[in-house]
């Protein structure tokens, strides 16, 4: 089975490197301003807590995303988002099978129901064709 990788490229992980300083800057700086007006006019304890968790997860998640982008950027290959495993060699080994063993499956898949009429013909004629 063969893999494939999706990776952001140099530029993306540079962009992103970019406004998650911004997104980093800008969360430390809400904090302390409404952190002061919390504490200023002796906000509920609850509005408070809901508050300094909100941004707990803010810098934390933009955190995790500047080291994930750091890395991905320094790093020569990338460090892949999205793997994805192809079915190339389960084709190869499909085609591998004599053809009168796939005929069979074929007529017995069109005889449970499971391919209509028109996909057994479309199947059957592709079976026949290929080099025996």
């Amino acid at each position: 089975m063969s893999k494939i990788s999706l990776t952001p490229s140099k530029p993306v992980s540079a962009g992103s490197i970019v406004v998650l300083i911004f997104f980093l800057i800008f969360g430390i700086g809400f904090a302390f301003l409404v952190g002061n007006v919390l504490a200023e006019n002796e906000a509920p304890a609850l509005m408070s807590m809901v508050f300094y968790l909100f941004i707990f997860i803010w810098i934390g998640t933009v955190l995790l995303m500047l080291i994930y982008y750091v890395k991905n950027y320094n790093s020569e290959k990338g460090i892949s988002i999205l793997d994805i495993n192809t079915e190339e060699e389960s084709a190869k080994a499909n085609r591998d099978r004599s053809p009168s063993e796939r005929l069979r499956e074929l007529e017995l898949l069109k005889k449970e129901s499971l391919i209509t009429d028109k996909e057994y013909e479309l199947k059957r004629t592709e079976i026949l064709s290929d080099k025996w």
